[in-house]
């Protein structure tokens, strides 16, 4: 059963829900104090010790009522089909070939589902199902299974019988094929499709953001999602005074002036930070498409994360886009984004110009501004003394360019020209690069 306890962590962890090695030894403990008995006893148990969030508390019970539950033969073989076979005699016969055979199919006739549960788990251990990792490993281990649970001596059984109890065993054959086969596909989902898709994203992590193959674009949107969401959850702010800090004399003096001086209420000093407003501009023009949908995706979020957020977009032409991610669904705002501002020839001093004149006078030494594209201008001028007033009216300014230092001076890139005025520029060119500036940028701001 311990091994059991261990392959339970482990779904667990492939579920994304966090089981330090402590609280693994915490599940045996529980399993030595209340066994399992009492399965429900054991589940609310289980559960205080390795679950600590809402949202895992939720993958733990998922996980726990598939990986502990009767979820095989819960619907009887049917008696329609059997209704001519002499049951009796065909366990008979198989019991002079393979008595586990036998076993298997007196529980099915008569619908014993515990003792076939019981079994199926035993040998899937066996088959290797646990240590199952691709899909490629699903047929191996359901074919060892089907073969221990006695399908092939149905097989060959069946070969030598005629009429009704050869039409009864086929069918009883091919009902443990089937009963085995969604066994396997269950747990295959939560115990090894997830490592598999680890694979995929690991991948997509690593590609270049402007070459990421077709097979990866769903896992590499799924990444962008969870990550951002990760963010949202780990660092949204919570206005709100902290109970801590250096005591302020004169407001506890003022708070308890109710209560004739008695100390009843803690006062602390507050430290006001004033926080600036973050500028993004994205460039979403063809040459930067795939990388400007996932900031887009990551830009959906930061509007809620961080305090005073601006995003703007272009083209050619610039416009504020962030009354777009007001919307719940950020697919539907990058559509809207796309369509609005995607279409023209990429022009960054135009866009510069543009974006000077709607924001100039907003903007304050607190304030940070961050472009992402790769300052290819289709040869238009590239307007750096617009881009150097900018520069100067903010605190810090930030590029990010999927293009490596050495393309810069390459063809119709301007980034030279607008080097000098940035205060950092970072290559992104793969998501595992983005995640990390995104994530650097909130722990900043918050």
């Amino acid at each position: 059963m311990e091994q059991t306890i261990t392959r339970f962590v482990h779904a667990l962890r492939n579920a994304e829900v966090e089981v330090s090695p402590a609280e693994s030894l915490d599940a045996f403990r529980i399993l030595s104090a209340v066994g399992i008995s009492d399965l429900g006893l054991f589940k609310r148990s289980l559960s205080l010790a390795l679950a600590k969030t809402p949202a895992d508390k939720s993958k733990f019970t998922e996980c726990f009522d598939r990986f502990f539950g009767l979820n095989a033969f819960l619907d009887p073989a049917k008696k329609s089909i059997l209704r001519n076979t002499d049951s009796n005699a065909l366990i008979a016969e198989l019991e002079e070939r393979n008595e586990e055979a036998a076993r298997v199919i007196k529980w099915v006739v008569d619908h014993d589902i515990t003792q076939l549960n019981a079994r199926l788990f035993a040998l899937a251990t066996q088959s290797g199902l646990y240590e199952i990792q691709f899909l490629r490993d699903k047929g191996s281990v359901t074919r060892k299974l089907g073969t221990a649970f006695g399908v092939d001596a149905l097989r060959d059984l069946q070969a030598d019988l005629q009429g009704d109890q050869r039409t009864g065993v086929a069918y009883l054959r091919q009902y443990l094929v089937d009963e085995i086969k969604n066994f396997v596909d269950g747990h295959y989902d939560f115990i090894a499709a997830e490592p598999a898709k680890q694979v995929l994203r690991s991948r997509a992590l690593a590609a270049q953001l402007n070459q990421i193959p077709k097979d990866y674009e769903t896992e590499v949107q799924a990444a962008v999602k969870e990550f951002a969401e990760q963010l949202h959850n780990k660092y949204r702010k919570h206005r709100r005074r902290a109970d801590r800090g250096n005591l302020d004399v004169s407001r506890m003096l003022r708070k308890n002036m109710p209560y004739d001086g008695a100390m009843m209420e803690l006062a602390f000093k507050q430290k006001r930070k004033e926080e600036g407003t973050l500028y993004l501009v994205c460039d979403v023009s063809g040459s930067v498409a795939q990388i400007s949908k996932l900031m887009l995706l990551v830009t959906h979020f930061l509007h809620d994360l961080l305090p005073k957020v601006r995003s703007f977009a272009f083209s050619n032409e610039l416009g504020e886009i962030s009354d777009y991610f007001g919307a719940e669904n950020p697919e539907e705002a990058i559509e809207r984004v796309l369509l609005d501002w995607a279409g023209g020839n990429t022009d960054y001093g135009r866009a510069f110009t543009d974006f000077r004149n709607l924001v100039h006078q907003d903007m304050s030494r607190r304030s940070t501004l961050i472009v992402l594209g790769d300052a290819r201008s289709n040869f238009y001028p590239a307007r750096a003394k617009v881009f150097k007033d900018l520069s100067h009216r903010v605190k810090r300014t930030l590029w990010l360019n999927p293009e490596p230092k050495e393309y810069w001076q390459v063809g119709d890139s301007d980034m030279l020209a607008y080097a000098p005025f940035c205060s950092d520029i970072e290559r992104v060119s793969t998501l595992a690069e983005l995640r990390s500036f995104t994530k650097q940028l909130v722990q900043t701001y918050n």
